[in-house]
């Protein structure tokens, strides 16, 4: 079937079409526009060849005959509304199809004439229901009502067909779904987005857009509208000024027909800014800017940010397919295409990119988990300065890349190329980025400094925290737990420690107030003290009892390493500890008095500054992991004593590593599986539990609360953690 002949058969079911321009082989659009070039451009080949756009969408078959004799392969735009139809948008590339086969597993399938799109997705094509439908609450699946589609048999851009799986008449969509999946929109905000519409910024994005194009000199005046208001008719104006068909007089009437709602939004402004070059003057967004936000949800999460709740990829992928991926064409202005760049790196499905300490940094598995006097678990995750090399592959991983070549055919004058190295180099030097900041990486749920607990895996925006559960699955908190939900979890979890020879209940007290503070370190803002679990006697179990203190907040045993013998040493030591995002930090069989000035600094401070090999400069980053430090008859010097909590083991026999008869003999397993099953009620627990002063007080009148009313009771000698202080030697 011809373009013309499937034209007018859907002009005489009452569908109103027009032709819409189209793209050559390699890319390029025929409206001659040199940055209208798909995938780069995503309407390239597919946007209006009409003045008015999808308003000249007709059902008269003259016209139409008219408009495809002159364009006969012009792909068919089908207006939505003028037609009656709501066409549902699945997009396989952000697991639309994904939600929509959840969705129709709980609630039964949704019946419909379904399009294949060339570019992989699915269209639906229903009625509408009452009331003019405005978003989608699901990622990935789109709706098309106040704008067009592409029908078939049109060819997309990438040279795929679009095709009809599945014919007939549309149906309208059913109550069920529409609760389940439409929603009024609400505009969507970060810190520092420019969609905060202050006017200088909606001038300046105005800028760089042409005003000589009717269908968008209408979508800017109502955009403006919903961005500013009634007094945006000024700027519309001055803007309008600019177009060489401009007539003042027209201005007033359209303004008062705009209605704000619908499918344009703030958004529209810097979208079309964006198509043109433009760049918004952001702020760099810090921890301090997010540290207080709610969680955000998927329907948060700009697609600029795609900020995945979706888990971070730290293995091999396959390559994206190069028709998926943007076009940049590297040019001279350099700050043109490193934009662009990291436009395309935002937009990676899954994106291993963060920063961290004024650098780009990675997630990595460590290949050697014993270098540099340090030992971690098997299968430990860390945060990594991201080579040039990596940002190399990132970038061609993340776009399709063209060099123009003088010296061929004028038309193979652009040639795919790798990215050049000094994409890599100048984007790791700027400085300030887009891309998300990450605080730390966590393997099991935990609380956020708002009292939220933070239990989806993923990385969340409002701590910056990458949450990698090591496919380890937590129950969810029951919908409506009681305190007595929480204190039986509580207790728990304290009875991997009840083998160990605490010397004191107060002991026991301190021991139990370190898993706390692993199990809520990210909701704690302040510093931790440092926990010195000290015996007399070799084999009493001073790391095995750090060890599970770890276990149960992260799931792993804890990094450790040896005690460093200079100051210069263990400054280098902490900064490497505090780069890599360690949760936990276990100072193994301390030899020598435990104090110096840089351990007193991280502990106190929360930041560690040193020089880095192969980087200019010091480098400086936050300290936030629980520390502990262990050894027989463990001594400390200076102001480090005041920073410390002792636990003292004591096995009253020579040779304590002969007992038997233990209640729990493979502990670490068995503390395994209790944490895994108990460990959510106890973040509940921690967070309804009063305390004198919030998340924020002072660690060791938190951490009293805490243990006096989860384990002890209120009269609890956990109270004796505040008079815990360790004597210096000497």
């Amino acid at each position: 079937m011809s373009m013309l002949e499937a034209a007018l058969e859907y002009a005489s079911r009452g569908w109103k079409v027009f032709p819409c321009h189209q793209a050559d082989k390699y890319g390029v659009c025929s409206c001659d526009n040199e940055k209208c070039v798909w995938p780069s451009n995503q309407n390239a080949g597919k946007h209006p060849r009409t003045q008015n756009g999808y308003k000249d969408a007709t059902l008269d078959e003259d016209q139409i005959r008219l408009w495809w004799k002159k364009w006969p392969t012009a792909p068919i735009g089908l207006a939505c509304a003028p037609s009656g139809l709501l066409v549902l948008d699945i997009d396989p590339r952000n697991d639309g199809d994904k939600h929509f086969n959840e969705i129709q597993r709980d609630i039964g399938k949704l019946n419909g004439p379904l399009v294949k799109t060339g570019s992989g997705g699915w269209h639906i094509y229903l009625l509408p229901p009452a009331g003019a439908p405005k978003g989608v609450m699901v990622r990935g699946i789109d709706i098309k009502f106040n704008g067009y589609v592409i029908a078939p048999p049109s060819v997309h851009p990438c040279g795929e067909p679009y095709q009809w799986l599945e014919e007939g008449e549309p149906a309208e969509i059913p109550d069920v779904w529409v609760k389940r999946l439409l929603k009024p929109e609400r505009p969507l905000r970060l810190v520092g987005d420019p969609c905060d519409c202050k006017t200088d910024e909606v001038k300046d994005a105005l800028s760089v857009i042409p005003a000589d194009d009717y269908e968008t000199w209408i979508q800017i005046g109502m955009s403006i509208k919903v961005a500013v208001g009634d007094d945006g008719i000024t700027i519309w104006d001055e803007w309008s000024s600019t177009a060489k068909n401009y007539d003042a007089d027209v201005i007033p009437k359209h303004w008062q027909s705009f209605k704000t709602g619908g499918g344009i939004t703030q958004n529209t402004i810097f979208g079309l800014a964006r198509q043109h070059g433009w760049r918004p003057q952001l702020r760099l967004v810090t921890l301090e800017d997010l540290d207080d936000a709610p969680p955000l949800t998927d329907d948060d999460v700009p697609s600029e940010a795609h900020a995945d709740a979706e888990l971070i990829d730290i293995g091999p992928t396959a390559p994206t397919r190069a028709e998926d991926k943007p076009v940049i064409r590297i040019s001279p202005d350099i700050t043109v295409v490193i934009d662009a760049a990291e436009d395309a790196i935002l937009n990676m499905p899954r994106r291993n990119l963060y920063q961290r300490s004024g650098g780009l940094v990675r997630v990595a598995r460590d290949a050697d988990p014993a270098a540099k006097g340090q030992k971690r678990p098997p299968g430990a995750t860390s945060i990594k300065r991201a080579p040039k090399a990596y940002l190399t592959e990132v970038c061609s991983r993340a776009a399709t890349w063209w060099r123009f070549d003088s010296r061929a055919a004028k038309d193979k004058q652009w040639k795919r190329c790798m990215p050049p190295k000094w994409i890599a180099e100048t984007l790791s030097e700027r400085g300030q980025w887009r891309i998300p900041p990450i605080s730390g990486i966590i393997a099991a749920p935990t609380l956020r400094t708002n009292g939220t607990m933070l239990d989806k895996p993923g990385y969340d925006y409002s701590t910056g925290l990458l949450y990698l559960p090591g496919g380890i699955s937590f129950p969810a908190v029951p919908e409506a737990p009681t305190h007595a939900d929480a204190v039986a979890a509580a207790l728990l979890l304290s009875e991997p420690f009840v083998d160990f020879p605490f010397s004191a209940e107060s002991d026991k007290a301190a021991a139990l107030s370190a898993v706390l503070a692993v199990v809520c370190r990210a909701a704690i803002a302040g510093p931790v003290p440092l926990f010195a679990i000290r015996a007399t006697t070799a084999g009493t179990g001073k790391t095995l009892l750090a060890d599970l203190c770890s276990i149960i907040g992260t799931g792993r045993e804890a990094p450790k390493f040896a005690q460093a013998e200079k100051p210069e040493e263990e400054r280098k030591r902490l900064l490497a500890v505090a780069m890599e995002g360690d949760q936990v930090l276990c100072i193994d069989n301390v030899l020598h008095p435990l104090g110096t000035g840089p351990l007193d600094m991280a502990l106190t401070a929360g930041t560690v500054k040193d020089r880095v090999l192969g980087i200019t400069g010091n480098a400086e980053a936050p300290f936030r992991p629980v520390c502990f430090a262990t050894g027989n008859n463990l001594q400390v010097k200076g102001d480090t004593a005041r920073r410390i909590i002792p636990v003292d083991l004591d096995a009253e026999c020579e040779r304590p590593e002969l007992r038997s008869n233990w209640k729990h003999p493979d502990i670490q397993r068995w503390t395994k599986n209790i944490a895994r099953n108990s460990l959510p009620l106890l973040l509940l627990s921690a967070a309804l539990m009063p305390s004198p002063g919030g998340l924020k007080t002072d660690y060791r009148l938190w951490a009293v609360s805490r243990i006096s009313h989860a384990w002890h009771g209120p009269q609890s000698c956990g109270v004796a953690i505040l008079t815990r202080v360790m004597e210096p030697t000497g």
